[in-house]
């Protein structure tokens, strides 16, 4: 009797294991396919293999993220997008996709729901973030948040760091 206890015990861990190895491997296929239509400006199809990929495995961060780049773009309301990226960010699980791509992101989505100090902490918190997206990003939170003193240097610092790039401040 002890044996046979024994044996359904091993089979359920095996099992278990098998399934959970099966569900990674399900959630990290559609975390490539997302990871495709997001490059492909597919934003539909990528959010909803980006969310299928959490049904099967919510603690890849990629596939928050994905999913929250994938709704931001398709024109839906900051707000509502802005839960996913926080997940991502809490999550911190990540596999191919960039967190600072993630704290961008986030940082924009601050900015437009009229958080611009916290947008300004995420972007200035270690290590702090540097490209024409998060200088844009800056200048507009500081030109929202009404000081004149930050927005110029915002400015100033992004025309310094990159004259060509085509966004205007």
């Amino acid at each position: 009797m002890l044996k046979r206890k024994i044996l359904c015990v091993l089979f359920l861990i095996i099992f278990s294991v098998t399934s959970l190895v099966a569900q990674q491997t399900v959630a990290m296929r559609c975390l490539e396919i997302s990871k495709d239509f997001l490059l492909r400006s597919e934003w539909t199809n990528a959010c909803v293999q980006a969310e299928l990929g959490t049904v099967y495995d919510d603690s890849i961060s990629d596939l928050w993220y994905i999913a929250a780049e994938a709704k931001y773009r398709s024109g839906q309301i900051p707000a509502q997008v802005l839960p996913l990226v926080v997940t991502a960010l809490e999550k911190n699980n990540w596999i191919d996709v960039y967190k600072d791509n993630a704290r961008l992101l986030y940082a924009r989505l601050l900015c437009d729901t009229n958080n611009c100090l916290e947008a300004l902490e995420q972007l200035d918190s270690n290590p702090m973030l540097y490209s024409a997206e998060a200088e844009y990003i800056r200048a507009l939170s500081y030109y929202r948040l009404g000081t004149d003193e930050g927005y110029e240097k915002a400015r100033e610092n992004a025309l310094m760091m990159y004259l060509n790039d085509i966004k205007r401040y």
